[in-house]
């Protein structure tokens, strides 16, 4: 935050915010207690890989005559480690921002140990500086990274550590639960009466906010100048006192249950319990408020006026010569979009880094052929200007950023590209190579994105797929007298299910691509593995490969019973809890079409054939037909199941979760082979 020059003196004598009272008396850092490392399993989720024992994180904003106002944020965290899948929580990343003029938040006073028994005496390990990283994920964002030394099971970590941060407009967000329990946390964000804050709840376990005014005296001095007369002059102190008030917020919670493990449940911690502060504006005395909470709207033209978003539209000199020639000969304006768009992603490289402003300049990342996002997508956009369409970038925020619950720049992590037709919206993403127009990325797919327009007019634009993706199975299989099962296959895929295949086996060799379709049929042998049109998005997918295995046939009495879906039914329910919490992600919608052709073994007749079936979900929610039919000694099996809606609300979860296992019997239903 900026503060005018007018206001420096004032400033200085306004504020001086003391520091926070010591640690818990229950958890003081560095004293573990022996009855902590012996607990085998957690005593109320026994279940849990791990625990996080004590939380606590504390914000206050101080004032320096150097730096101005910033935030300064305190963090003690200790995790118990139950077993070796508790491990990762031995790994911490902290996000560390900066901005383009320079100001950077900074890490400092890191101190962590791990802590287990050895001959009944308590060791530690001292994270050393060695093993703290920093990783660069953008221009403008870097992660501080450590795994803490010697983790076994049972053990318990714990570190601290102080985070400066010049953006007091941008408090991040506290955390009271995760995936794993929270036995006791304690949060304090303290604020001087100037700054005003709104708070942002979310989450679906209740807490409470305990909200204090603490008076602070400020004592400052001055030295004065008095000129006596003669040529001298004679230095005096002068002291004054300030009183403000400091407005403290508190929050204190015990034993967090972990977020439920929900199938089809997207990024759970959007549903995390948390609480947000936005800064809504700074007044100090006799002056007038400076105002930070805006909408939407404002938050759009922020971003577009950008020199590193907005100006990076401009530009076209550049690209222009190589341009044309990638459009020569094509007059269609479809041809004419989908030629830009290949072209930029056959000329770009996405580095990695996600982003909404460009980590350089669009020129130097078309001449280097790498960039972030914004690069490529801003680039994208300047290509379909120059050619005639009317495409505007689009701002969203990935799945796994989370959805942003007010307007604040910080929402937004990922552009995209848009052209609008009188046919509707058309939205790009060059940095997948594997993408096409309106079929995006699943972690892209989080409701919605906002379309920014250079006439400063900006809206809503729904990020997910209209158009249901296709997978179908053709199966042609052979049962033998033995029980054994043989056969061939062909799949083909359209829509997000081929984008998601496609980078699961772009660049595979046969082998590989066996092995991957190995653990995903994990009782096939599989040989002969052949793609079409791996690399080409505009068409379908399609696999074939052919199949054997002694598992698909069990004999009973001299009967042989077959699943008429052999490898392909679906054995357990998904949805296997009592009640669900959370509303159930697909991503996007979709269909799963099966024939299968089954040929009888020699001297084997049908004894007996499931029955078909239709059935509904809601309004055409869900869909399953199952028609079997048997002529000439082979069964004809002829199946689909369309899920028509990708998101389904907690009410539904009971029908759902009904439907589901009605079309789980029903595809385990058997077939009946008795010898003739």
């Amino acid at each position: 935050m900026n503060i005018s020059k007018k206001r420096f003196l004032l400033l200085i004598c306004v504020l001086i915010v003391g520091s926070f009272t010591g640690l818990s008396q229950d958890f003081k850092f560095g004293k573990v207690s022996n009855a902590e490392l012996l607990e085998e399993s957690h005593p109320m989720h026994p279940e849990a890989e791990a625990a996080i024992l004590y939380r606590e994180t504390k914000t206050s904003i101080n004032y320096n005559k150097e730096k101005g106002f910033f935030l300064v944020t305190e963090v003690f965290e200790r995790v118990k480690i139950y077993n070796q899948n508790g491990f990762e929580w031995g790994t911490v990343e902290v996000d560390l921002y900066a901005a383009p003029g320079g100001d950077k938040e900074t890490l400092s006073g890191l101190k962590a140990y791990t802590y287990y028994i050895l001959s009944d005496k308590i060791e530690e390990v001292k994270l050393s500086n060695s093993e703290v990283f920093d990783e660069k994920k953008s221009k403008f964002l870097s992660v501080k990274k450590f795994t803490m030394p010697s983790l076994k099971k049972g053990c318990i970590v714990e570190y601290r550590y102080k985070v400066k941060s010049p953006f007091i407009s941008n408090i991040n967000e506290f955390s009271f639960q995760e995936s794993i329990p929270l036995n006791k946390l304690k949060m304090r964000f303290a604020a001087p009466e100037y700054f005003n804050y709104k708070n942002h709840r979310r989450g679906w376990l209740p807490f409470n906010i305990e909200t204090t005014r603490k008076e602070k005296t400020i004592t400052t001095l001055s030295t004065n100048r008095n000129n006596l007369g003669g040529g001298s002059i004679v230095n005096s102190a002068g002291k004054s006192q300030l009183k403000y008030v400091q407005n403290i917020s508190e929050v204190e919670m015990d034993n967090v249950p972990p977020l439920p493990n929900e199938a089809y449940a997207g990024n759970v911690r959007n549903y995390a319990t948390t609480l947000k502060y936005e800064l809504e504006f700074v007044k100090f005395p006799n002056t007038i408020a400076d105002t930070y909470s805006t909408d939407w709207e404002s938050v759009s033209n922020t971003i577009y006026q950008a020199g590193s978003f907005g100006d990076q539209l401009d530009k076209s000199g550049y690209f222009e010569k190589e341009l044309h020639l990638a459009l020569n000969g094509a007059a269609e304006p479809n041809e004419r979009m989908l030629r830009i768009f290949e072209f930029v992603k056959r000329k770009m490289s996405w580095n990695g880094y996600a982003g909404i402003y460009t980590d350089e300049d669009v020129k130097k990342a078309f001449s280097l052929g790498t960039g972030n996002t914004a690069d490529i997508n801003l680039m994208l956009t300047a290509m379909f200007r120059y050619a005639g369409f009317n495409a505007n970038p689009v701002l969203l925020s990935t799945k796994s950023n989370g959805v942003p619950i007010f307007p604040t720049v910080n929402g937004f992590n990922y552009v995209i590209s848009a052209v609008e037709t009188d046919g509707g919206t058309l939205l790009f993403d060059a940095t997948n190579k594997y993408g096409e127009p309106n079929i995006l990325d699943k972690n892209l797919l989080n409701w919605q994105g906002r379309i920014v327009r250079k006439d400063k007019s900006s809206n809503w634009v729904s990020l997910n797929p209209s158009k249901l993706a296709v997978e179908a199975f053709m199966v042609n299989a052979t049962v033998g007298v033995d029980g054994g099962v043989h056969g061939s296959i062909k799949n083909q895929f359209t829509g997000n299910v081929a984008l998601e295949n496609r980078k699961d086996f772009s660049g595979l060799s046969e082998s590989d691509a066996g092995e991957e379709l190995k653990g995903r049929y994990k009782q096939l042998s599989i040989s002969d593995v052949v793609f079409e049109n791996l690399e080409n998005p505009y068409q379908p997918l399609k696999l074939n490969f052919n199949f054997s295995s002694q598992n698909f046939v069990e004999e009973i009495n001299g009967n042989l019973y077959v699943s008429p879906l052999l490898f392909l039914c679906m054995e357990e329910n998904p949805f296997n809890q009592e009640n669900r919490k959370f509303p159930v992600d697909y991503g996007y919608p979709s269909k799963k079409r099966y024939i299968v052709s089954i040929n009888l073994p020699e001297g084997y007749k049908v004894e007996s054939l499931p029955l078909g079936t239709k059935a509904l979900m809601g309004d055409n929610v869900f869909a399953f037909k199952y028609l079997l039919s048997e002529n000439n000694n082979k069964i004809q099996l002829s199946a689909e199941f369309s899920i028509n809606r990708y998101f389904v609300s907690p009410e539904e979860y009971s029908d759902l979760k009904k439907f589901y296992q009605y079309m789980i019997d029903k595809e385990n239903e058997k077939i009946v082979l008795s010898k003739i």
